[in-house]
C-alpha cells in the first residue's frame, strides 16, 4: 500500500493530525499515502478509503482529467505552489469549494504536500455578491434617470440615459470634468458622489 513509504511517517503528530487545515501526502503518481484528518472530514471519507487512490478520486468526474493534468504541472520541477479553487465532491454527493496548494514535500522530493481548505462559505458570499453587482448594473443602466458618478470632481461612470441627456456617447462620459455637465460656468465643480439629471 501507498502508506507504507519510509518518508511518509516523518511529519510530527501533532503538526500533520491536529492541523486544521486539510493535508494529503501524495507520491509523484499523485496517489495518496496519507491523509490528516481535517482532509478526510473535509471531502467525507475515511483515511483507509482514501490511501492508495488517486487524489483526482475526490474530484467530479468530469473534472478529474483536468485535475491530473493539473497535479502533473504542479508536480513539474522548480514549479511554484501556486493556490487555486476547486470543487470536491463527498460521497453524500455534496460538493465543496476548496481552495487547494501542492508543494514538494520537504522531507522527501518524491513525495507533494496537498492542502486543502473549505472555501465553501466564501464561494457562496463571492457569489451572491456577483448576482448584487450584476443586478445594481442592470438597474443603472436601464434607468429613466441620468446618473453619473462622480469623484474628484470627473465622471467616473455614467449610465447610458445620462450620456444621451448631454449628447456623448455612454463611455465619452468618463473623465469629463463634471462642472461641465451639471454646474454653471465658474462654479465650483462637485468633489464626489452620485448626480442625478432628471
Amino acid at each position: 500500500m501507498g502508506g507504507d513509504h519510509p518518508a511518509v511517517t516523518r511529519p510530527p503528530v501533532d503538526a500533520f493530525e491536529l492541523a486544521g487545515t486539510g493535508i494529503a501526502i501524495i507520491d509523484a503518481s499523485g496517489v495518496v499515502l496519507r491523509a490528516n484528518p481535517a482532509y478526510c472530514e473535509l471531502v467525507g471519507r475515511r483515511e483507509a478509503e482514501l490511501v492508495g487512490q488517486a487524489l483526482s478520486l475526490v474530484f467530479p468526474r468530469e473534472q478529474q482529467a483536468l485535475a491530473r493534468r493539473a497535479l502533473k504541472a504542479a508536480l513539474a520541477p522548480a514549479t511554484l505552489p501556486l493556490p487555486s479553487y476547486w470543487t470536491l465532491v463527498r460521497p453524500d454527493g455534496r460538493t465543496v469549494a476548496a481552495l487547494l496548494t501542492v508543494r514538494p514535500a520537504g522531507f522527501d522530493d518524491t513525495l507533494a504536500v496537498v492542502t486543502a481548505t473549505d472555501v465553501t462559505a466564501l464561494a457562496a458570499t463571492e457569489a451572491r455578491l456577483t448576482a448584487v453587482l450584476e443586478e445594481s448594473r442592470l438597474i443603472l443602466e436601464h434607468a429613466q434617470v441620468g446618473v453619473a458618478f462622480v469623484r474628484r470632481g470627473r465622471v467616473m461612470r455614467a449610465n447610458a440615459t445620462c450620456a444621451r441627456m448631454f449628447g456623448y456617447g455612454e463611455r465619452e462620459l468618463v473623465g469629463e470634468p463634471a462642472a461641465e455637465l451639471l454646474a454653471p460656468a465658474g462654479a465650483p465643480a462637485p468633489t464626489s458622489g452620485v448626480l442625478e439629471a432628471a
